[in-house]
């Protein structure tokens, strides 16, 4: 009970993933917030470049553009996520009844909510990460750093996995191995899209 009690906290209940609807309006306000949390960190470290000591005109521009970089790279994480497990998980589902365009936006919706449950654990990393130190205290900072990360990348891939054997009628075989479909196709598109963040900002902001 204590265990089902606490699934039920950290990944959420399997309820909450089934009563979630193929509705576009929070699935598009979803992907802008993906987007920000994307893409905030190194535009913050980028600041001095892309935003100090602007002319007005400039600061504009840069500003338009980092609205645009911010709502294309949410759109390429949501989509590049969702769309090829979608059709794999829906072909590998008993259930073929589902229309695809519906599972298909709710799988983005359970992407972007477990995004959104980062946030605070991010927000720490990220504050960790910039802190100046030296020392014991440094080295103490920088190991609790990296086992907070990893316990981000397990839960953030656990919520996801939950939420999709949740809309997913699997084969009880299948439900043991999303966590780690999920998982590795997490790892190649975060290194892709880190990549893409890095090149996006040098290309983009003069």
């Amino acid at each position: 009970m204590n265990t089902m009690k606490l699934k039920d906290i950290f990944l959420l209940p399997k309820g909450f993933y089934q009563r979630i609807t193929d509705s576009r309006g929070t699935l598009y306000a979803g992907i802008i917030l993906v987007g920000i949390k994307d893409v905030v960190y190194t535009l913050i470290d980028a600041y001095p470049r892309i935003f100090a000591g602007k002319a007005q005109a400039a600061l504009v521009t840069n500003i338009a553009l980092a609205a645009v970089l911010v709502l294309l790279i949410g759109l390429i994480d949501v989509i590049f996520f969702s769309k090829p497990l979608a059709d794999l998980f829906r072909n590998l589902s008993e259930d073929k009844g589902s229309g695809r365009d519906n599972l298909i936006i709710r799988l983005m919706k359970i992407y972007i909510i477990a995004n959104l449950m980062m946030i605070p654990l991010e927000i720490i990393l990220a504050t960790m990460s910039r802190s100046v130190g030296s020392g014991s205290l440094a080295v103490t900072m920088q190991y609790v750093a990296i086992l907070l990360f990893l316990v981000e990348l397990i839960w953030f891939n656990a919520i996801i996995a939950r939420g999709v054997n949740a809309v997913y009628k699997f084969k009880f075989m299948f439900n043991r191995l999303v966590f780690i479909v999920v998982f590795v196709w997490n790892y190649l598109i975060f290194y892709a899209l880190g990549y893409l963040i890095e090149k996006g900002i040098t290309l983009v902001f003069k």
